[in-house]
């Protein structure tokens, strides 16, 4: 007997969940630059820090019990790119790809396409994170006909890998290897 296990469910009803994926939200980039930041520090209370607003595909990562309980205000938000996009803007090859595939690119998570047209096979970046209000994403949600929010175990999937990328730690003094050497 074979089970199923869709990647996504088309979503309607307002709520939010770790691995909703909406798409062209408006996020928030500053400009600011050292500059600006040295007039801030020197107590310029007028300096603008400026930015920009840019539309882009993202996906939740923030946890569903956080946003579901009221435990958070903000939401974490990463960008989720085409795989069309990722070949030509940033130049990725199959190796690349495949290298992101299997979880050899930590910085990157890739998941399957879905039956919404704009829900094609895409990676979501973890360098880049953004954060917007709760009540922003849920007045943005509510007033989408619908989006499509990644099944289990795909979102634990997604949300494991997220956790590695942030949790992982480089020793400055490694253990030496166990690796004797070849004898001469």
């Amino acid at each position: 007997m074979s089970i199923e296990y869709p990647w996504y469910e088309s979503v309607s009803d307002g709520t939010l969940r770790q691995g909703d994926i909406f798409f062209d939200f408006p996020v928030f980039v500053a400009k600011a630059d050292a500059t600006v930041m040295r007039r801030y520090l020197s107590g310029d209370s007028k300096v603008n820090f400026g930015g920009t607003v840019l539309k882009m595909n993202v996906i939740v990562a923030s946890q569903s019990c956080d946003l579901e309980h009221d435990k958070v205000k903000s939401v974490i938000l990463c960008p989720i790119w085409a795989l069309n996009h990722v070949r030509e803007e940033f130049g990725w090859d199959d190796e690349k790809l495949e290298n992101v595939r299997t979880g050899r690119e930590n910085n990157w998570h890739m998941v399957h396409e879905s039956d919404d047209p704009k829900a094609e096979l895409s990676v979501v970046e973890f360098r880049r994170v953004y954060t917007t209000t709760k009540k922003m994403l849920l007045m943005f949600a509510q007033e989408k006909d619908s989006h499509v929010r990644l099944m289990p175990p795909y979102r634990e999937h997604f949300s494991q890998a997220f956790g590695r990328y942030f949790m992982r730690v480089a020793l400055p003094v490694d253990i030496p290897t166990f690796e004797q050497p070849e004898a001469v």
